[in-house]
């Protein structure tokens, strides 16, 4: 998502007290999943921009596999399972609840997928005007 470590970990800090607020005001406990969301993508971000600094600066590079492991968990493996199993929680209308139990399912199934790609086959991450290809 972001261009540079400054704009992740500056996203990351404005999302972690997003999330923060959030948590707070949700005082029904079936909201605190979507509550978490933005606690979840601020780990993603602060996860993106280690990535870039072990990518740009050799002295950090043994962080390089954790942060490329850790980004891709967030982005192909919690959330198609998150963001359905959130809203799930919190809906009240009967169509929408089999809709998205069925979306939750596939989520399921994606996370599984894409989890057993990350932990089967070799991952990479590289850097070319200021994206990361992974």
């Amino acid at each position: 998502m972001c261009f540079s470590p400054e704009a992740s970990f500056t996203a990351s800090a404005v999302l972690l007290t997003a999330g923060i607020i959030a948590i707070r005001e949700s005082r029904l406990t079936y909201k605190l999943p979507f509550a978490v969301i933005p606690i979840f993508f601020s780990l993603q971000q602060f996860s993106e921009g280690v990535l870039w600094v072990a990518l740009q600066r050799p002295e950090f590079a043994h962080w390089q596999h954790v942060a490329t492991i850790s980004f891709l968990i967030f982005a192909q493996v919690v959330w198609p399972l998150w963001v359905p199993l959130s809203m799930l929680a919190i809906e009240k209308k009967q169509l929408t609840i089999k809709a998205l139990a069925i979306l939750t399912l596939f989520g399921f199934l994606i996370s599984g997928y894409l989890l057993y790609c990350i932990l089967v086959f070799k991952v990479l991450a590289s850097t070319d005007c200021f994206h990361i290809y992974y």
